[in-house]
């Protein structure tokens, strides 16, 4: 099995952006849904629910991305572009300076997942290629 550098580079990011996700969020959960909605400076309990399904679905998904099946890949993509989605709010209306930071960061790091599986490596041949 040949593994695209791309690949290994994305899952390896991906699965350590949705770990963060999920522990960061499985924090804030036990605080309940009152004392989040009604502070300031945390993000909606919806948006808590959200990051910690997909970041343990992300880390299914990176292995999958990391063991090049196509489940993965898609998988992976789908949730770098709602991870993309749920961090752009957070870069203007960051309740506080970390919410902003980790937002930008998130967002970076998925968009170069994203990149990174749709990148087409120039070093691995194609099937076609080798059997001719």
């Amino acid at each position: 099995m040949s593994r695209s550098r791309n690949y290994t580079l994305a899952a390896a990011l991906a699965g350590l952006l949705s770990l963060a996700n999920a522990i960061v969020a499985l924090v804030l959960l036990p605080q309940g849904a009152d004392k989040i909605n009604h502070s300031s400076n945390q993000p909606p309990y919806a948006v808590l629910l959200i990051e910690v399904v997909i970041g343990l679905i992300g880390v299914v998904a990176a292995y999958g991305v990391f063991r090049t099946q196509r489940w993965g890949v898609i998988v992976t993509l789908v949730l770098m572009v709602v991870n993309v989605l749920i961090s752009l709010p957070g870069i203007p209306f960051g309740p506080t300076a970390f919410d902003k930071i980790s937002s930008a960061l998130a967002l970076v790091l998925a968009a170069l997942v994203i990149y990174l599986l749709l990148r087409r490596d120039t070093r691995i041949k194609s099937k076609a290629e080798l059997s001719a």
